[in-house]
């Protein structure tokens, strides 16, 4: 019997080892799904040597306006975000456990399947090389003067839209334009790929600070909050395929944690004020690192503090010295509050513009939404506690998500980036985590409601497109929160959550466990 018994334990165990063999192999292998998904469904069809560079040239002109296009699109958003949530399944339940040079190569691979297309679902990187070009080019000022001040540039054919209005991001975007506008000179394709590059350039950087930042919160989880970030598909996308320059404000507002995380305050200030020259939306963040220092043991000297703000007001006089017009270098970004696409807001203003004037209707919507969030944030502000740096990563990211569902009027999919990046460094808190990543795929379908549902219900470029708002912020924005809602409530170790642990161990002997 005895004989029996050990004979059985052997074979459990080579098939034990067998299983976590596997497990390690996994992440390869989906890896190289990921890359041919990449390769064959997107770069190939979309290799930007293939046709010349232009406004016409976008993935949805590639697939078609009809049911089919957008049939093929969604099924290849679905297989990337399958493939996804299995490799980070099998990461964060530690069933494999991939090295972090693995993941981030893995995510430079799918970097340069998507660096060789054309622009994707987005042109807003033509608009970037317009915008650079105005001030690299021709001189001017990029925050004041809009690239229909240059119709004779060579490039000026690759913008469509936005062509009469100035560059609203911050001053450092504008310096740092100046490399690619240099390396890509009068050729749309340099041009293109080089901007590209610099996006995934900083996409790469921020993934590794979002390891080092990990480890620090919490060890275990570094490598489970890198994959979270570098694989997502949809910051993949939107840094490789469409170049936006979302995550160079993000690297800025991840290497301040990283600064925090490791007491060097000054630092710390000086990052965000930086991520904050980039896209100004970081300047949400400002509050929050000041409560939480307020609150915290470890609470900087003064010293320390007149140092990171002395530093950062020289940066931002540094930055926007060949800028400043007054008011109006800010205006663009102050006036993209008055645009209303595929967000909450939007569909909120489409409703009631049914019963009353348009400006009558944005008034109203402008003080119902702005209150919801003052209160969201309020909330935030009050909950925040300084013991931990992860309370002030959770309270960052609740900001952003408030934000991106209440306030944010013009939403894109790309902007999910800001809340994401801040919720995977807290990969074991599926309240931060899990809104997060469906968001990310929800977010996908804009283009679906954007493009497609437009074509085929409003074609007419007049119409206010009040369906196309409405239904993008329905299939956006609630499935996400009913998820954060169902997380802070049944939270691991509930009764609920203990309930259902038993019940999946009870299917998995066999039923055995229901029986007793």
């Amino acid at each position: 019997m005895s004989h029996a018994i050990a004979a059985a334990r052997n074979r459990l165990d080579r098939a034990e080892r067998g299983l976590a063999g596997l497990y390690r192999a996994l992440p390869a292998a989906i890896a190289a799904g990921l890359l041919a998904s990449y390769v064959v469904f997107l770069t190939w069809p979309m290799r930007i040597w293939h046709r010349p560079v232009g406004p016409d040239s976008h993935l949805v002109g590639t697939f078609g306006l009809g049911f089919a296009g957008a049939l093929r699109y969604t099924l290849i958003v679905l297989l990337l975000f399958a493939l996804y949530a299995g490799a980070l399944s099998l990461v964060l339940t530690r069933r494999a456990r991939p090295s972090p040079r693995f993941v981030i190569g893995a995510a430079a691979a799918f970097c340069v399947a998507l660096w060789l297309t054309h622009p994707l679902t987005s042109n807003d990187v033509f608009n970037y090389v317009a915008n650079a070009r105005v001030f690299w080019v021709h001189g001017d000022n990029p925050l004041t003067t809009p690239p229909l001040a240059h119709p004779e540039d060579p490039l000026f054919r690759l913008i469509t839209f936005w062509q009469d209005i100035p560059s609203p991001y911050g001053p450092i975007w504008s310096l740092l334009a100046g490399l690619p506008t240099t390396l890509g000179g009068d050729s749309a394709l340099r041009s293109v790929l080089t901007f590209k590059a610099l996006s995934v350039a900083f996409f790469l950087g921020a993934a590794w600070l979002v390891f080092l930042m990990a480890r620090r919160i919490r060890e275990d989880s570094a490598v489970a909050a890198l994959l979270a970030f570098a694989w997502n598909p949809l910051i993949v996308w939107h840094a490789a395929g469409n170049g936006h320059n979302d995550v160079v404000m993000m690297f800025f507002v991840v290497l301040s944690l990283y600064a925090l995380a490791r007491g060097w305050v000054a630092a710390a200030i000086v990052a965000l004020a930086a991520s904050a020259l980039v896209k100004y939306a970081t300047l949400l963040l400002a509050p929050l690192l000041a409560v939480w220092w307020l609150r915290s043991r470890r609470r900087p000297t003064w010293r320390e503090l007149a140092l990171g703000v002395g530093l950062a007001l020289l940066l931002a006089a540094a930055a926007y010295a060949p800028f400043w017009s007054g008011r109006e270098t800010v205006a663009t970004a102050l006036d993209e509050g008055s645009y209303y696409t595929v967000s909450v807001p939007a569909a909120i203003r489409g409703t009631l513009r049914q019963t009353m004037d348009t400006a009558r209707a944005e008034r109203l919507t402008g003080l119902v939404t702005r209150i919801a969030f003052i209160v969201a944030l309020a909330l935030v502000l009050l909950r925040l506690r300084g013991d931990t740096l992860s309370r002030l990563v959770e309270a960052s990211f609740l900001a952003f998500f408030a934000y991106l569902t209440l306030a944010a009027t013009y939403f894109s999919p790309w902007h999910v980036t800001w809340a994401l990046t801040l919720a995977v460094l807290l990969p074991y808190r599926r309240d931060v985590l899990w809104p997060a990543l469906v968001m990310s795929l929800t977010a996908m379908s804009v283009l679906v409601w954007a493009v497609w549902f437009r074509e085929r219900f409003a074609p007419d470029p007049r119409a206010d497109w009040y369906g196309m708002h409405l239904a993008a912020a329905l299939a956006v924005f609630p499935l996400p929160v009913l998820v954060w809602l169902w997380a802070v409530r049944y939270p691991p170790g509930t009764p609920v959550r203990r309930k259902a642990l038993r019940r999946e161990a009870a299917r998995a002997s066999g039923g055995d466990a229901r029986r007793e």
